[in-house]
């Protein structure tokens, strides 16, 4: 495809046209050893095929001033690429198919994406309440972003939550109910609250308050993240777990 769009490899393999190089900087939080990874990853598989990453760790200061600067009050953001990621809400989709609308730029969007159509079918999905409806609705939207990739996702990171079986009863899945997981993130802790002790189990090895939450261990919670192009600035400005290596 490069090849067919003029753009050959040079005497170093990057691939050039008309005078201009196929290099790009990445820039990539250096409070996330995941991203910085994925950023090293990514900067050695584009190589293979003559296009260059110079990946450049900043704190993540700095990336936000880089990605939200203003000059003479219009954005004037100055990055080619990033890694970061978005969190949303695990019963709606609203808040993140929110982030590419064209009303967010200068605020939440960070791709600085604008598509007419797109909008369009934000504002209309946003007042169906028939879920299959809506559904359709947001698949067409899904749809345009996969055309015209606004983003490029590199992951969807899992939720891992676990729990000991010997210390706590069946716990009551949420989001979805029956299939779900323990508790929603961001949603609700009912699920955690819920928790009773194993009958014989007893407190007095973990000490005082309940026996069910003391014997939950590795609860783990994990966000969509690493995304060229994102920022995890989901509400609350939460921040994955990350597990040093």
């Amino acid at each position: 495809m490069l090849d067919a769009a003029g753009w050959k490899p040079g005497s170093d393999g990057i691939r050039e046209k008309g005078g201009q190089r196929l290099s790009f900087n990445l820039y990539v939080r250096s409070e996330s050893q995941t991203n910085i990874t994925a950023a090293r990853l990514v900067k050695e598989m584009a190589k293979a095929v003559g296009i260059d990453f110079k990946v450049q760790v900043v704190s993540v200061d700095k990336l936000t001033e880089l990605t939200t600067q203003k000059v003479k009050g219009k954005m004037a953001p100055d990055f080619d690429t990033f890694i970061w990621g978005w969190g949303g809400d695990p019963y709606d989709p609203s808040f993140l198919l929110s982030i590419l609308t064209t009303g967010e730029i200068g605020g939440s969007s960070d791709s600085f994406y604008s598509n007419a159509e797109y909008d369009k079918l934000y504002r209309e999905q946003t007042g169906i309440f028939d879920t299959e409806e809506r559904k359709a609705v947001i698949q067409r939207m899904v749809a345009i972003t996969q055309r015209d990739l606004p983003y490029l996702v590199l992951t969807e990171d899992p939720q891992l939550q676990a729990y000991r079986t010997d210390r706590i009863q069946a716990i009551k899945p949420v989001c979805p109910e029956e299939t779900g997981d323990l508790f929603c993130d961001q949603v609700s802790y009912d699920g955690v609250l819920a928790l009773e002790p194993v009958a014989g189990a007893s407190s007095g090895e973990t000490g005082s308050g309940n026996a069910g939450l003391a014997g939950l261990i590795g609860l783990i919670v994990g966000f969509v993240g690493g995304v060229i192009v994102t920022r995890m600035r989901s509400r609350g400005q939460n921040e994955p777990l990350e597990i040093p290596e």
